[in-house]
């Protein structure tokens, strides 16, 4: 885990009693606790899934989250067991990529972070896109 997993991980059990695993795998099925409604964003979207040979499956996911008005972008892996439990095996980014996501600059329209991220998705760009 990286440090900054680590710093988003101790600010959402101290303030919310929830753990940052838990969030990330409960947003790959489209699910956010009610505890974080209103203060927390965030997007998942599938890129990739295999068959295990134990009849479960193993998905790769990318996305970004809002925290404390900070902007994270995450790649990750899930396990789903046969019966359906899922865990975090692997994380493979989770870095801060926009801490000014709630600024506005004048004279010029911005894009929304999310609005970016799923542009640059649907065209397979891997890089953090241009928010201006």
């Amino acid at each position: 885990m990286t440090d900054t997993f680590t710093a988003v991980d101790a600010y959402l059990a101290t303030n919310f009693k929830i753990n940052l695993e838990k969030v990330l795998v409960e947003a790959s099925v489209y699910r956010l606790a009610p505890e974080l409604v209103g203060t927390v964003e965030i997007t998942c979207q599938e890129t990739g899934c295999f068959q295990c040979s134990d009849g479960g499956k193993i998905y790769h996911y990318e996305g970004a989250i809002i925290v404390a008005k900070i902007a994270y972008q995450y790649r990750l892996w899930i396990h789903e067991e046969r019966g359906g439990a899922r865990y975090m095996t692997d994380l493979r980014e989770f870095a801060a990529v926009d801490w000014r996501s709630r600024s506005k600059i004048y004279g010029r329209p911005t894009r929304s972070l999310f609005a970016a991220l799923a542009t640059s998705s649907k065209n397979g760009d891997r890089a953090m896109p241009n928010l201006a």
